[in-house]
């Protein structure tokens, strides 16, 4: 199970345009709990695949306490063509856009707005 949350330090279009607050979370990462990451034979640092079934993404694993068994996670807000992270100057800055393993045009029932949470996904090492 996958799921957006957000950084205190990064809020998409609020801070896309300031220097300091993309350099200190220049880049979003898959939160994965320590026990499936082991599973898995993921580290920190190497690269995965997340896929769902309306798409796949690529991206850096992050093994953490801070996240369940059995669910993913990775921060929303990154992966812009606007702002610093659209500059060829700071290449380094920017992440994935992880809304693109979603069903597109489908929003939930109860609040109306497009699924960014509980998205069925699968892991794996690339």
């Amino acid at each position: 199970m996958f799921g957006n949350f957000r950084l205190f330090g990064h809020e998409h279009s609020s801070t896309f345009n300031n220097f300091q607050l993309m350099k200190i979370n220049e880049t979003n990462f898959l939160w994965i709990n320590k026990i499936d990451a082991r599973e898995l034979a993921i580290a920190e640092g190497d690269k995965v695949r997340l896929q769902s079934p309306w798409g796949s993404v690529e991206t850096v694993a992050s093994p953490t306490w801070s996240i369940m068994k059995g669910v993913l996670g990775s921060p929303g807000g990154f992966g812009h063509v606007r702002g610093i992270e659209g500059d060829p100057k700071f290449q380094v800055l920017g992440g994935i856009n992880t809304p693109s393993i979603m069903k597109s045009d489908a929003a939930e029932k109860d609040g109306g707005t497009t699924i960014l949470k509980y998205i069925k996904t699968k892991v794996e090492k690339i």
